[in-house]
Protein backbone atom coordinates (compact mmCIF):
# COMPACT_ATOMS: atom_id res chain seq x y z
CA UNK A 1 0.00 0.00 0.00
CA UNK A 2 3.12 2.54 0.78
CA UNK A 3 3.84 2.13 -3.08
CA UNK A 4 0.73 3.09 -3.93
CA UNK A 5 0.25 7.22 -4.75
CA UNK A 6 2.00 8.62 -2.08
CA UNK A 7 4.59 11.09 -1.23
CA UNK A 8 7.72 10.97 -3.16
CA UNK A 9 9.61 10.54 -0.12
CA UNK A 10 7.20 7.39 1.32
CA UNK A 11 7.74 5.99 -1.44
CA UNK A 12 11.77 5.35 -1.71
CA UNK A 13 11.37 4.73 2.10
CA UNK A 14 9.34 1.86 1.33
CA UNK A 15 11.89 0.39 -1.23
CA UNK A 16 14.49 1.18 0.89
CA UNK A 17 13.09 -1.10 3.41
CA UNK A 18 12.02 -3.96 1.10
CA UNK A 19 15.50 -4.37 0.15
CA UNK A 20 16.45 -4.39 3.44
CA UNK A 21 14.34 -7.47 4.11
CA UNK A 22 14.93 -8.90 0.80
CA UNK A 23 18.77 -8.51 1.77
CA UNK A 24 18.08 -9.83 4.98
CA UNK A 25 15.28 -12.54 5.06
CA UNK A 26 14.36 -13.25 1.32
CA UNK A 27 12.50 -16.38 2.21
CA UNK A 28 10.23 -14.31 3.46
CA UNK A 29 8.94 -13.46 -0.12
CA UNK A 30 8.89 -17.29 -1.29
CA UNK A 31 5.05 -17.56 -0.72
CA UNK A 32 4.32 -14.09 -2.78
CA UNK A 33 7.15 -13.68 -5.31
CA UNK A 34 4.37 -13.19 -8.61
CA UNK A 35 3.17 -10.04 -6.37
CA UNK A 36 5.68 -8.65 -5.32
CA UNK A 37 7.41 -8.66 -9.10
CA UNK A 38 4.29 -7.28 -9.99
CA UNK A 39 4.29 -4.44 -7.82
CA UNK A 40 8.03 -3.57 -8.15
CA UNK A 41 7.29 -3.74 -12.00
CA UNK A 42 4.76 -0.75 -11.66
CA UNK A 43 6.99 1.37 -9.18
CA UNK A 44 9.58 0.62 -11.58
CA UNK A 45 7.79 3.33 -14.12
CA UNK A 46 8.08 5.90 -11.17
CA UNK A 47 7.91 9.76 -12.29
CA UNK A 48 10.75 10.28 -9.87
CA UNK A 49 14.35 8.86 -11.37
CA UNK A 50 15.45 7.06 -7.71
CA UNK A 51 11.98 5.44 -7.23
CA UNK A 52 12.24 3.80 -10.01
CA UNK A 53 15.92 3.03 -9.88
CA UNK A 54 15.47 1.64 -6.25
CA UNK A 55 12.43 -0.49 -7.68
CA UNK A 56 14.53 -2.06 -9.92
CA UNK A 57 17.40 -2.57 -7.38
CA UNK A 58 14.67 -4.21 -5.54
CA UNK A 59 13.30 -6.30 -8.89
CA UNK A 60 16.97 -8.07 -9.64
CA UNK A 61 17.55 -8.77 -5.34
CA UNK A 62 13.79 -10.25 -6.16
CA UNK A 63 14.94 -12.60 -9.00
CA UNK A 64 18.22 -13.49 -7.43
CA UNK A 65 16.55 -15.26 -4.47
CA UNK A 66 13.76 -16.79 -5.85
CA UNK A 67 12.22 -19.25 -8.45
CA UNK A 68 13.14 -18.22 -11.91
CA UNK A 69 10.35 -20.57 -13.15
CA UNK A 70 7.81 -18.41 -11.41
CA UNK A 71 9.44 -15.17 -12.32
CA UNK A 72 9.39 -15.90 -16.06
CA UNK A 73 6.00 -17.23 -15.52
CA UNK A 74 4.93 -13.54 -14.32
CA UNK A 75 7.24 -11.42 -16.89
CA UNK A 76 6.18 -13.50 -20.06
CA UNK A 77 2.75 -12.19 -20.07
CA UNK A 78 3.97 -8.72 -19.08
CA UNK A 79 6.40 -8.75 -22.05
CA UNK A 80 3.45 -9.68 -24.23
CA UNK A 81 1.22 -7.19 -23.18
CA UNK A 82 2.72 -3.93 -21.41
CA UNK A 83 3.64 -0.69 -23.32
CA UNK A 84 7.53 -0.07 -24.10
CA UNK A 85 8.87 1.21 -20.75
CA UNK A 86 7.62 -1.54 -18.32
CA UNK A 87 8.28 -3.91 -21.19
CA UNK A 88 11.97 -3.14 -21.41
CA UNK A 89 12.61 -3.91 -17.70
CA UNK A 90 10.77 -7.29 -17.94
CA UNK A 91 12.92 -8.53 -21.32
CA UNK A 92 16.06 -7.18 -19.24
CA UNK A 93 14.87 -9.18 -15.99
CA UNK A 94 14.04 -12.08 -18.39
CA UNK A 95 17.81 -12.18 -19.92
CA UNK A 96 18.83 -12.65 -16.21
CA UNK A 97 17.16 -15.24 -15.63
CA UNK A 98 18.07 -16.90 -18.81
CA UNK A 99 21.19 -18.03 -17.48
CA UNK A 100 19.25 -20.03 -14.41
CA UNK A 101 17.66 -22.34 -16.93
CA UNK A 102 20.81 -23.87 -18.51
Amino acid sequence: RSLQPAAAPMRELALASLKDLLRAQPRRFTAFTEHVLLRLLACANDELREVALSAEEALEMLLAHSDPHRCMAVLVPVVLNESPPTLQLAIRLQSKLVSHFS
